[in-house]
């Protein structure tokens, strides 16, 4: 998963600064292809059910047609502290970027989901992943908010992490290709080597490779 394109260089935030909302999404109710995932009607479930202060879990119809009234609200409620990133319809997902260029937390339900520069960057400084099966039986948006952390300063410090990640890797698209290709070399490089110790260790490889020899203990 890679940031889009046309991603725009958001204005610096300060992370020490508290924002406007807590907890925001505002999305489409995908329940994901041939409906893999139940990510998403599971949130709607939870927020229909009761509201908590500075959250805000907003689902669209299907087809909506979006308007500059969308644009204002999505812009407005990515001044937030947390942003779901939740399973969708495909593996790839814009919401994501969007969260880091605002240097907003994500917390992302998506099983398997590869993120942005996985070689580069140590995610869990600076978002919280979780299992699809952890909101699933969950009763009401309170408990799902005590999954985050509440400590001041683990908060300010991921905050502070999304921005540095932002800074230094999404902010412009030279710096988003420079990413790619560094994030590329390392996935080859770990690769290489994990073919290269396959063949080492492996009974079967060919005449003249390099043999694994154990250190006699007798």
């Amino acid at each position: 998963m890679a940031p889009p394109s046309h991603l725009k260089a958001s204005s610096r935030v300060d992370p020490t600064e508290t924002p406007k909302y807590l907890l925001t999404f505002r999305g489409g109710r995908h329940p994901g292809w041939f409906s893999s995932a139940t990510v998403r009607p599971d949130l709607e479930r939870l927020w229909s059910l009761t509201q908590v202060h500075g959250t805000v879990v907003e689902f669209l119809p299907r087809r909506h047609n979006y308007t500059d009234d969308d644009k204002k609200r999505y812009s407005d409620l990515l001044n937030t502290v947390f942003a779901l990133v939740p399973h969708g319809d495909g593996r790839w997902n814009y919401r994501f970027t969007e969260v880091v260029n605002a240097c907003v937390i994500p917390v992302v339900i998506a099983d398997g989901l590869t993120l942005p520069y996985a070689q580069l960057i140590d995610w869990k400084k600076a978002a919280i992943i979780l299992p699809e099966s952890s909101i699933k039986h969950l009763s009401d948006p309170q408990t799902f908010i005590d999954l985050l952390p509440k400590d001041a300063k683990t908060i300010q410090a991921m905050r502070q992490a999304v921005c540095d990640i932002n800074h230094k890797y999404f902010e412009t698209p030279s710096k988003r290709w420079d990413a790619l290709l560094k994030s590329a070399a390392v996935y080859v490089a770990q690769r290489s080597a994990i073919r290269d110790a396959d063949t080492q260790f492996s009974p079967d490889a060919p005449s003249g490779a390099p043999q694994c020899h154990w250190p006699s203990f007798v």
